[in-house]
């Protein structure tokens, strides 16, 4: 489900972006500076969801206390390998859209609408 969002959002900003990103083509930018340009709003999106969903859980474990057993509400354990999951999983999603960014034509986006 996450994959499935997180490509879809990165392809929607791709598409949003095209004249933009073909100007950026246009005046000399770089295939991997595109690249990296839509790997980092990725990974702004891993970055801040990851924080919101670690802190919401670490508080919620924490009021549930008392259905934990054998585990502390705060184990990095039971945090961290979902965190490492999910940017594993924003990876992989993100890049066939980022891939797309580096393919855009600059002289047709600059003509489009």
């Amino acid at each position: 489900m996450a994959a499935a969002g997180i490509y879809s959002l990165m392809a929607y900003s791709v598409q949003r972006r095209t004249r933009e990103l073909g100007i950026r083509m246009a005046i000399g930018a770089s295939r991997p500076a595109i690249l990296r340009l839509v790997c980092r709003d990725a990974m702004w999106v891993y970055g801040t969801g990851a924080g919101v969903g670690l802190a919401i859980g670490m508080g919620v474990a924490t009021l549930m206390r008392a259905a934990l057993f054998g585990l502390s509400p705060l184990d990095p354990l039971a945090f961290w390998p979902v965190a490492v999951g999910l940017l594993v999983v924003t990876i992989v999603a993100s890049s066939a859209p980022a891939f797309a960014a580096t393919r855009i034509d600059p002289l047709a986006s600059v003509r489009s609408n």
